[in-house]
């Protein structure tokens, strides 16, 4: 399949699985595996759009953990909220969540969604079920389009971490990366 050109697109996404034994694996193992499970061939940019409520916790998170997941491929990652905290930064319980596992959510902006983001995105991914309803009502085109991020991981929601305590941020946190890593490139 050398230089065949993939997009992706729902079509091309997929659980990953790794065999029985990868929960007892060590977590360079585990990575060794799911890298060896995703080609990618594209030479195409894919723009991906995260979407949470403020856009200071959840989508900020998500989008570092799938731009570090998906380091290897042309991606744009981007993250906004259907009622942004315009021209904050990312929570700093979020980013010492975060720093903690060697990644970083800086530099971010919070900003709000437009109809334009989300017709210009490849693929967008929500926190929550209601988030997509919310997103369809504001652009037509969004109709059928946003995915929860946790589609492959059992449908989960990722609640908003509101109650600002750090075993809610460490929850979270959790929660995004068990979803993130039921997604791959094929």
């Amino acid at each position: 399949m050398a230089g065949a050109a993939m997009v992706m697109t729902p079509a091309h996404v997929r659980p990953r699985s790794l065999p029985a034994a990868a929960p007892q694996r060590s977590a360079a193992a585990r990575a060794s595996v799911a890298a060896a499970s995703i080609v990618n061939t594209s030479t195409q940019t894919i723009h991906v759009l995260m979407v949470c409520e403020g856009n200071v916790r959840r989508s900020p998170m998500a989008a570092a953990l799938w731009r570090e997941r998906f380091r290897d491929h042309a991606m744009l990652v981007q993250s906004v909220g259907l009622n942004a905290l315009a021209g904050r930064g990312i929570d700093p319980q979020a980013e010492a969540v975060l720093a903690e596992h060697g990644l970083t959510g800086r530099p971010h902006v919070a900003r709000q969604i437009t109809a334009a983001l989300v017709d210009a995105a490849d693929i967008v991914l929500v926190m929550s079920c209601e988030q997509a309803v919310a997103l369809q009502a504001l652009s037509p085109c969004a109709v059928g389009r946003p995915f929860m991020l946790g589609k492959w991981s059992g449908g989960i929601e990722i609640p908003d971490p509101s109650q600002r305590t750090r075993t809610a941020f460490a929850s979270g946190y959790r929660l995004i990366r068990q979803a993130v890593e039921g997604w791959h490139w094929r």
